[in-house]
């Protein structure tokens, strides 16, 4: 599978769209959406989206999604969750694939529906154990909230964001309606939904300031945490040190300056805050499979084989 960072701000309407949202999703406008049409000639691409909760409609077939140990095929009216701290790939299948796909910050769950919060354990387990639609009169309903959201984002009528962030909890309570929850992430040590509200100041700030190390001691203070406490809270929300999320922060930017820019590699790590170019070689090398000069050979033409749906 080919790999591209998810927010290249390639000359594409659509991925321009997603720069925009990625960087700039607030408590203030929690939600960005796309009601994207794919079609490409290329074996598919890979998407490292660290800064959002997600979740996918597939209007039809053609998509192919990629976790770490696990693929999924989404049929017409089936649905997808994605992680805000996990990359996953997709990869687009001969024919293309229509779809909605919307990002938002877990602020949308919280009150007036503070027995919503629940609905956050579904992102928190791992991908294989998360909720699939289960029955043919929820895949209808679940392709009527699609139509909705998209509908709404796009013609912006009074009070669209409260409409769309009712339509996006309505889908999340129908999920949680038919999870059976797998008894291996039931049980003890399962992450508790409040940690990820309790650590999305750190979250925001790693994803803010991309441009350099921030430390742990820096994002515990912005959650009012100490520093052990702190440790011991966003590893249980997201299954990860405070540092890899971080530095997976960094080298997702450093992938989209590659693509973006022609600041040369040297200049790319300096701007992704790594001091030593070794050190930004291996650590790439390690999240993407290869080095950052061939990354950008293969991958920087490839927002030509997206079609705007509008």
């Amino acid at each position: 599978m080919s790999r591209r960072e998810v927010a290249a701000g390639l000359p594409h309407q659509w991925l321009q769209g997603i720069e925009r949202y990625d960087h700039r999703l607030t408590t203030e406008q929690p939600i960005w959406v796309s009601a994207g049409n794919f079609e490409t000639d290329t074996t598919g691409m890979e998407v490292h989206c660290h800064r959002a909760l997600g979740i996918g409609f597939a209007l039809d077939s053609g998509l192919e999604l990629a976790y770490e140990g696990l693929i999924l095929r989404p049929q017409r009216g089936d649905v997808w969750l994605d992680g805000m701290w996990e990359p996953h790939g997709w990869r687009v299948l001969p024919g293309g694939s229509h779809t909605v796909v919307a990002a938002f910050l877990p602020d949308i769950i919280e009150p007036p529906w503070p027995d919503a919060m629940p609905l956050l354990d579904m992102f928190l387990v791992v991908p294989h154990a998360r909720p699939r639609v289960s029955s043919e009169e929820t895949r209808q309903v679940m392709l009527d909230i699609a139509a909705r959201i998209a509908r709404e984002y796009t013609e912006r009528p009074t009070g669209w964001l409260q409409v769309v962030r009712l339509h996006l909890i309505n889908a999340l309570i129908l999920l949680h309606r038919e999870w059976d929850v797998p008894e291996d992430v039931a049980g003890r040590g399962r992450p508790r939904a409040d940690d990820l509200a309790r650590v999305m100041p750190a979250l925001r700030l790693a994803n803010e300031q991309v441009h350099r190390i921030v430390s742990a001691e820096e994002a515990a203070s912005a959650c009012g945490f100490s520093s052990w406490w702190f440790h011991r809270i966003f590893r249980r929300a997201t299954g990860m040190t405070f540092r890899r999320f971080g530095t997976r922060a960094r080298l997702g930017y450093a992938a989209h300056l590659l693509l973006s820019s022609d600041m040369s590699v040297s200049a790319v790590a300096t701007a992704a805050g790594f001091a030593d170019g070794s050190h930004f070689h291996r650590r790439f090398r390690e999240s993407y499979g290869v080095a950052p000069g061939e990354y950008r050979a293969r991958h920087g033409g490839l927002a030509s084989t997206f079609q705007d749906p509008r």
